[in-house]
């Protein structure tokens, strides 16, 4: 998929994309951008989807990137907005809680305790592509 410009937001639904409750999780994608903010990808099922904060998982901001796990968001310092393509890998596991970022295949940051003994339950969808303001937008996704 391309995604050229951001207005209006241009974005994809993969609905049912979960069958059964995870208790980790890995998401990679190319990708290449020049801005500093806006959701990349999330995750949201219909309880969560009206705030990132809310969101069962995202990831967001290129210029710092923060990953959303069930509430809890995490700053890093990962940087993907060169305008440049890039190899991004996020992780996670509910034991320890332990969440992992690669850039270029190599491992950029390792946290502990995100969020562990959390699960994102089934039945929600992914977005893909930006999302206005970093917000959700419920005419959007509905």
């Amino acid at each position: 998929m391309v995604f050229r410009g951001s207005y209006p937001s241009q974005y994809i639904t993969l609905p049912h994309a979960i069958c059964t409750n995870l208790r980790a999780f890995t998401v990679m994608m190319w990708i290449r951008t020049a801005k500093v903010d806006g959701t990349i990808l999330a995750y949201t099922t219909q309880k969560s989807r009206q705030t990132l904060g809310e969101t069962l998982i995202a990831i967001s901001n290129p210029g710092a990137l923060q990953v959303h796990i069930q509430g809890y968001r995490f700053f890093s310092s990962v940087s993907v907005n060169d305008d440049h393509w890039h190899h991004l890998a996020v992780s996670w596991h509910e034991h320890g809680g332990i969440l992992k970022i690669y850039l270029d295949g190599q491992l950029r940051l390792i946290r502990k305790s995100v969020r562990p003994g959390a699960k994102i339950h089934s039945g929600g969808e992914f977005i893909l592509g930006e999302l206005r303001n970093s917000e959700f937008d419920k005419q959007l996704i509905l």
